[in-house]
């Protein structure tokens, strides 16, 4: 679904996206209160409580929430595309990760904290709440403004600060062309991109035109090289939600009883949602401190080493203990720091194509979850030597991914370093000409 999510962001803008899409949320988690429902009411006869009835409404809305899930991710990460510019991208993205990630963490804490307090009507009650109040929320969404750096606001000042020592010491620059002199020596470079995107949006493509736009992107060479990047974040995805819930449940005692061992799983899945919380952050911080988008890289591979080597070892262990807290809590960093590091560089290495680069990353990403859990499915999760082994492919498919994109993609880093540095020389420059302008203009006169 995610190559027509462009076209229809194309189309209607991100803001639209996003608020149909959290509408879609809500409406599957309040089908799921009709399972709950016919289980109270065992002896009903009414049509609602029907086994057909049922897994009718839960599979239409499944369907639905795809749809709108698509339309969601999607818009989220172009929507941030326009806010931001190029020195907020890390930290905006890195903030959506771990907000909507956090969920990763709250969910599994409140499903075991609340499932073993109360019944599951009330559960599916509160969380439908939560849903109805967050789309409520997203329908006041307002349109994307960028919003610039504290460095480019401080550029924007000194600008100002020197036309004001300018007029003090007598110049005669009118206030038209001050305000395009600070524009063009301080802002403009650094928003060409911001500028195009906005044209971009006032020639806006019809549904033929952005599918094809989609299909060109995904032959971008480009492109190519991040989807193997892109295919590990939906398989991490899938080892999260298809195989170690039932690995977990697995290696615990036998003695331990159904519900426990449920709970338990969930608790342990609140360390994969602590790591989405964190993952993305550092990768942002990471990217920012090098200014080099490789060095993310480096520090994912790291990350996933520490992640699978842990695994593994618990695997080979194959009883429960500590270890399962710190590989699920990296294999939550590993996936909030995948999502950010790939909205980033489909926000802003694929210039106008950023909505299509962003359309096909929501569609490569449950590509690589449909392969994760239709593999998965074939296993037995109290075979250790099955899972060590896919463990292992899974590890060495996941530092090609890594190596690709760290030799082959692209990145504009040492352009923009280069720009970066020229715009600061410039600015010098000019600094230096007014104030020697200010310093003549102060001298006497001679007769």
């Amino acid at each position: 679904m995610s190559p027509f999510s462009s076209a229809i962001i194309e189309k209607r803008g991100a803001r639209f996206a996003v608020r149909v899409g959290s509408i879609t949320y809500f409406l599957y988690i309040a089908a799921l209160l009709f399972p709950t429902l016919k289980e109270n009411n065992k002896n009903s006869d009414l049509f609602i409580f029907t086994d057909g009835f049922i897994y009718s409404v839960i599979i239409i809305f499944a369907i639905i929430n795809g749809i709108g899930s698509s339309l969601l991710w999607c818009g989220q990460g172009v929507y941030l595309s326009e806010c931001a510019s190029e020195k907020t991208k890390g930290l905006f993205f890195a903030i959506l990760s771990a907000l909507s990630m956090s969920s990763q963490f709250l969910g599994n804490l409140l499903s075991a904290l609340i499932l073993g307090n109360t019944d599951k009507l009330t559960y599916f009650i509160i969380m439908a709440s939560i849903a109805a109040v967050a789309s409520i929320q997203l329908q006041f969404l307002r349109a994307p403004k960028l919003a610039i750096s504290y460095e480019e606001s401080q550029s924007v000042l000194q600008q100002h600060e020197n036309n004001e020592n300018i007029k003090i010491a007598g110049g005669t620059t009118n206030n038209a062309d001050e305000t395009m002199q600070t524009y063009q020596e301080t802002l403009l470079p650094a928003f060409k991109r911001e500028i195009s995107n906005f044209e971009q949006q006032d020639n806006k493509k019809n549904i033929k035109e952005s599918l094809n736009a989609t299909i060109q992107t995904f032959k971008d060479r480009q492109m190519i090289v991040i989807i193997p990047y892109m295919i590990q974040v939906g398989l991490t995805n899938g080892l999260q939600s298809g195989i170690f819930v039932t690995m977990l449940s697995s290696t615990m005692d036998k003695n331990t009883t159904q519900n426990k061992q449920f709970e338990n799983s969930l608790f342990v899945m609140t360390a994969f949602g602590a790591g989405e919380i964190f993952g993305g952050f550092l990768m942002q911080y990471v990217i920012k401190k090098f200014k080099s988008n490789k060095a993310g890289i480096v520090y994912h591979s790291i990350l996933a080493s520490i992640g699978f080597i842990t695994l593994l070892i618990y695997t080979s262990i194959f009883e429960f203990n500590a270890l399962a807290y710190i590989f699920a809590f990296c294999f939550g960093m590993m996936d909030s720091a995948s999502n950010t590091h790939i909205s980033m560089i489909c926000g802003f290495e694929f210039d106008k194509k950023s909505t299509e680069a962003m359309g096909i990353f929501y569609f490569v990403k449950p590509f690589g979850i449909f392969i994760a859990v239709i593999i998965e499915s074939f296993f037995d999760s109290g075979d250790d030597i099955q899972l060590l082994i896919y463990y292992a492919l899974c590890y060495i498919f996941y530092m090609f991914a890594y190596a690709l994109v760290y030799l082959e993609f692209q990145f504009t880093d040492n352009q923009q370093e280069k720009n970066s540095q020229f715009d600061i020389n410039q600015n010098d420059n000019l600094n230096k000409a007014n104030q020697n302008k200010i310093n003549i203009e102060k001298q006497p006169q001679l007769d």
